[in-house]
């Protein structure tokens, strides 16, 4: 209120030296008058202000919340790649295991079965020698005399497998 008066003392003096008690009303209407225009200015500005603020404090949220949605998708992408590729290591690694296990299985089965198909591969091409050529009859004296061998019993380790 000061303010007016600081600014309009001029008005107001040459009102009341001008008209009195008329005058005196005509500058109080004219008071009024700058103090619902000044109020009026100052209401605008500070809706103004605060419609400013506002928009700039929801692009503010606006970003924010922005940022946290694409920060929250990137690690839930992360974290998905992460597990597919954990998930493929572990499945890669449990392929090269599995191959190794059966790689040493069937070195170690090979090198058990090794003399045993040896002596069946010799056995068969002895029966098959055998059987194409026919053995002279033996010259053992036993034999002509008529005593006869004591057959001979396969040792373990000769045994056939079925």
């Amino acid at each position: 209120m000061l303010d007016l008066v600081v600014t309009y003392w001029v008005r107001l003096i040459s009102a009341l030296i001008a008209g009195g008690p008329a005058g005196l009303k005509a500058a109080e209407d004219a008071r009024r008058a700058a103090e619902a225009k000044a109020a009026e200015e100052a209401r605008r500005a500070a809706e103004a202000k605060a419609a400013e603020e506002a928009r700039r404090a929801a692009e503010a949220k606006t970003a924010e919340d922005a940022r946290r949605a694409a920060e929250a998708k990137a690690a839930e992408d992360a974290r998905r790649a992460a597990e597919a590729k954990a998930a493929e290591d572990a499945r890669r690694a449990a392929e090269a295991k599995a191959a190794k296990e059966a790689r040493r299985v069937a070195k170690t089965k090979a090198a058990e079965d090794a003399p045993r198909v040896a002596k069946s591969k010799a056995a068969e091409g002895a029966r098959s020698a055998a059987a194409t050529h026919p053995a002279a009859p033996p010259a053992d004296l036993r034999l002509i005399k008529g005593i006869v061998a004591k057959p001979r019993t396969r040792a373990a380790s000769q045994k056939r497998t079925p």
